[in-house]
């Protein structure tokens, strides 16, 4: 079970976000930004982490290889530490109210919790 906070929207319904790390932002990086509207971090990200990872390939010849592996995981890790936060803050930003902080096994079931939390009501 995981922690989420779940918002709902006038027109647009409920829409729930983990709590903790986002490990698809820390797979997809850039590509996780972009796709949940933040297109000018992903840009920013995209051109952060592309020239790191070019450095950390011509770098592997010298023995200073680990401080650019390093920086790379840095830059890595700040989307999946940041990224459910920002995704958050975008929904408050949107007009999202905080409805629940709640247990689930996964978004739709938190969803689905809150909503028939309401309907008891």
């Amino acid at each position: 079970m995981r922690a989420f906070k779940v918002y709902e929207h006038p027109d647009f319904g409920y829409a729930a976000v983990k709590i903790g790390i986002s490990y698809p932002a820390l797979l997809l990086g850039w590509i996780w930004l972009i796709a949940n509207k933040f297109r000018g971090l992903g840009i920013l990200f995209l051109f952060i982490t592309a020239p790191l990872t070019f450095v950390l390939d011509t770098s592997q010849v010298t023995s200073d290889w680990w401080w650019s592996l390093t920086l790379l995981f840095i830059v890595l890790g700040v989307p999946a530490f940041m990224g459910n936060k920002w995704l958050a803050s975008k929904y408050e930003e949107d007009g999202y109210k905080l409805v629940k902080v709640i247990q689930a096994g996964n978004r739709e079931a938190a969803i689905a919790l809150v909503e028939s939390n309401k309907s008891g009501d």
